[in-house]
């Protein structure tokens, strides 16, 4: 959950207490290259 939050959704409960991510729609550079590094280390592991 921490790794999604850092890459611009956020955590909401919903009247129900289901939690559900939303994302901000805020996409930076930053948030672009994490996004390409986590992914490269994601498929580089399942090798």
């Amino acid at each position: 959950m921490e790794k999604l939050r850092d890459i611009g959704f956020e955590e909401s409960t919903d009247a129900d207490g289901a939690a559900t991510m939303n994302f901000d729609g805020d996409i930076g550079v930053n948030d672009l290259a994490y996004a390409a590094a986590m992914a490269k280390s994601l498929l580089s592991g399942r090798k």
